[in-house]
């Protein structure tokens, strides 16, 4: 028995040795100048960008590393645009002696992309390789360096040049082919900023598993934890399915959380054709109490549900260009109305202006011209009902021609300070009155309560409140009489 377990022995640690010679000659070469050069020239032709890389590796276990990789900032950002702590790539050993190496995956760790627009208004994108047609199955990197005894070796060009066209190398020297199976993301992060440097959208936690084809199509899973939208919208548990080939992107099969509802998608985007994006989403059953929460708003007293769906068309980075229509439905809702409504409530005495009871909540919308043209906005209560058609900027500007319609028992209510300017509304038991809506989404400004009291009251609304509810300071109670001290005795 140890005549057979010396010589299994002698052969395991002689492969153990020749295991640690290899690593150690393989980071030996990774280390030299011009190998290091030439992994980021190569890094650097696949990403459009001078690639930073501060440190590579190899090890069996994990295959090649390279840490510290960065692209430099863009515009006036100091952070660099992306940066990836670590970039993996494990290869099937024996074929880096054959003429094609199979990449077995690249992993991407903690990556993160930030990106500001340009003067112009669009969000640089990462350039892909020049070269996207799909009979190109293969991926071709920098040759490995050759060992040469008789004088020092000379590096292949990073690019062929074109007098080289007609007298191809042999088969001897040409560069090996690599095929790649799969690609990984893990904690990656995108955060997107608006022209006023303000924090647009933010990706958290994203996850990547896909799968790269021969015609060099890629198919695969993403996962993203968390998504921040104009800092107070937050759709969380986001997963999706996606292709790419040949520079068009389609993501599909879009499911999302939002605020006790869910949120279904499909993207596709496509740079060579016009519109450069194309995009689909509906909402269902998203809690209005949870939305304003979610928001950081007091969600007390509230509720409803909310379902909406809508499609939006264009090029990136040009309003003007954009195309599509909003839907928008309320079921149920309860709700705290405009600071405008509510103050209209505390002037007439109607309970029901200042917390909404409603029957239906309904807006339809259409996206064209850099404009959202407002078809219908539509809410009712058991006695009253606004509507509203108009025109909004894509900066919030309002221009909205609205009404507002009551029933007999709101005029009762209003204690006589509802003037006679209303009209008979096509709704059955109904009068109404229009009125102009203006400002933008964040201070929107009217003059309804002009036209309900007939006399003009400007934006001093809080004003006329405290002075309908409180006596003036002029208006002073008299002291009742005072006794007069009956006269004493003798006197």
């Amino acid at each position: 028995m140890r005549s057979i377990a010396k010589p299994i022995l002698i052969v395991a640690g002689g492969s153990l040795l020749l295991l640690a010679a290899i690593v150690l000659i393989a980071n030996i070469y990774l280390q030299s100048e011009s190998v290091q050069d030439r992994m980021r020239a190569a890094i650097s032709r696949a990403v459009g960008a001078p690639m930073k890389i501060e440190h590579s590796s190899f090890t069996p276990w994990a295959g090649f590393t390279f840490s510290g990789l960065s692209l430099p900032p863009q515009g006036r950002s100091k952070v660099p645009e992306l940066s990836i702590s670590s970039l993996r790539v494990r290869v099937h050993l024996l074929s880096l002696f054959q003429r094609e190496i199979v990449v077995k995956e690249i992993l991407f760790l903690n990556p993160v992309l930030v990106s500001i627009p340009t003067p112009s208004g669009r969000w640089p994108m990462l350039k892909a390789p020049t070269d996207t047609s799909p009979s190109q199955s293969v991926i071709s990197l920098p040759a490995v360096e050759p060992v040469s005894v008789s004088g020092p070796s000379v590096n292949p060009p990073l690019a062929v040049a074109p007098s080289e066209l007609s007298n191809p190398p042999s088969p001897r020297n040409m560069q090996p082919e690599v095929q790649v199976d799969a690609i990984k993301v893990r904690n990656g992060k995108a955060v997107f900023y608006d022209d006023a440097e303000h924090q647009f959208i933010e990706f958290e936690n994203i996850t990547v598993d896909s799968h790269l084809t021969k015609d060099r199509s890629l198919t695969g899973k993403i996962r993203i934890e968390k998504i921040t939208l104009a800092g107070f919208l937050h759709p969380s548990n986001i997963t999706a399915r996606f292709d790419w080939n040949g520079g068009k992107l389609v993501i599909s099969d879009v499911v999302a959380d939002w605020a006790g509802g869910t949120i279904y998608a499909r993207f596709a985007i496509n740079r060579e054709l016009s519109p450069a994006f194309e995009s689909w989403m509906a909402v269902q059953k998203v809690s209005v109490k949870n939305l304003s929460e979610d928001a950081g708003i007091n969600g007390s007293g509230k509720r409803g549900e909310i379902f909406a769906s809508g499609t939006l068309d264009g090029e990136f980075g040009i309003p003007e260009s954009y195309t599509g229509d909003v839907s928008v439905s309320l079921f149920e809702g309860r709700l705290q109305p405009l600071d405008v409504i509510r103050q209209i409530g505390d002037l007439l005495g109607v309970d029901e202006l200042k917390m909404l009871d409603l029957k239906q909540a309904d807006a339809n919308l259409t996206i064209r011209d850099g404009k959202v043209m407002v078809d219908k906005i539509a809410i009712a209560s058991n006695n009253f009902i606004m509507d509203a058609t108009g025109e909004s900027g894509f900066d919030g500007t309002l221009s909205l021609g609205a009404r507002f319609h009551v029933n007999e028992k709101i005029r009762r209510e209003s204690r006589g300070l509802i003037g006679s300017n209303f009209e008979p509304s096509e709704t059955e038991g109904y009068t109404h009155m229009g009125f102009r809506i203006s400002g933008t989404l964040a201070r929107p400004k009217t003059d309804l309560l002009d036209k309900l009291v007939g006399i003009r009251i400007g934006q001093d609304l809080g004003g006329l409140i405290n002075s309908f509810l409180r006596p003036s300071q002029g208006q002073k109670k008299k002291k009742p009489p005072q006794p007069v001290p009956a006269p004493s005795p003798g006197s």
